[in-house]
């Protein structure tokens, strides 16, 4: 965990963001990806940014196709993947990604917390956001 030191003595927590994105990329074929541990500077740059302004963004090595989006979804946690350990003993890296996410969404973990609605808008959301991803 990584604390700052400020001049009036109060420690600040640094938070690590978590963005899921699903889409489908042809009939019957759905891409599901996350992306872990960003900064918040860096999703609101990267990804969110782009995403609410109807803009194309990369999302690991491929470019994402904003028609195709079908779901994004952003957690928030004070501890990186590497130390968060999911209700079946596996760490977020090696978990499958539908328990992972539902694990997540149902707050399950201890110090993760779905934070979507801080980032995108009311009108941008809608079902794209929910936690249901089936």
């Amino acid at each position: 965990m990584f604390f700052a030191n400020l001049g009036n003595k109060k420690l600040v927590t640094m938070k690590y963001y978590h963005v899921f994105i699903q889409s489908l990329e042809k009939e019957g074929l759905w891409r599901q990806g996350i992306s872990f541990d960003n900064s918040k500077e860096d999703m609101i740059e990267s990804i969110i940014s782009p995403f609410n302004e109807n803009k194309h963004f990369k999302f690991g090595e491929r470019l994402v196709d904003l028609k195709k989006i079908n779901r994004v979804i952003v957690f928030e946690s004070e501890i990186p993947t590497s130390e968060i350990v999911l209700p079946n003993g596996e760490t977020p890296h090696k978990a499958e990604m539908t328990f992972l996410i539902h694990s997540f969404c149902e707050g399950e973990v201890k110090g993760v917390r779905e934070c979507t609605s801080e980032f995108i808008p009311q009108h941008k959301s809608n079902s794209k956001t929910d936690c249901n991803i089936g």
